[in-house]
């Protein structure tokens, strides 16, 4: 994986920033129902600028990325249901884009670079998938999100100190 680019991180890590804040705004949807949709339109905007790209980028090198890559979009389209209250599709889309999208985007990076913050927030995106079956979304992902994002920005880091 040496031959990424760090910009490719960088928008991993963006990205996460953007999931980590949607993911607590959704915590509380249930109190106040709007704040679902401004959690998934905020989640929405970091898979598509930011997270899409970069794990595209990455399946060019690493094929095995190009599943996390479908996941992705599986969970992109998911959060596009859930905000115009297609619930019945949000159900089956969110859980399966959560495994495939996050849950194997983290182990991956985990077996890449042997951070155990990878391994623990794929860990914690399995719990997710299931409570997201119920529109429970952000409950889990909170700290799995943070996890990976602080993972990334570490990743990051090095990598931007080895190109200097």
């Amino acid at each position: 994986m040496e031959r990424i680019q760090p910009e490719v991180w960088n928008l991993l890590l963006r990205g996460f920033k953007y999931l980590v804040i949607s993911s607590a705004i959704s915590i509380f949807w249930w109190w106040f129902i709007p704040l679902l949709t401004l959690g998934s339109g905020i989640a929405v905007f970091g898979i598509l600028k930011y997270i899409r790209v970069a794990l595209k980028e990455l399946s060019k090198t690493d094929k095995g990325f190009k599943t996390c890559y479908n996941g992705i979009i599986i969970l992109l389209i998911g959060y596009i249901t859930a905000i115009a209250r297609t619930y019945i599709v949000s159900v089956f889309l969110l859980p399966l884009g959560i495994i495939l999208g996050l849950t194997l985007t983290a182990f991956r990076l985990y077996k890449i670079y042997r951070d155990w913050r990878f391994l623990a927030a794929s860990v914690i995106y399995v719990p997710e998938a299931i409570a997201s079956i119920f529109l429970l979304v952000g409950v889990f992902s909170v700290v799995g999100h943070m996890l990976t994002y602080s993972a990334l920005k570490s990743i990051t880091k090095k990598l931007s100190e080895i190109t200097s």
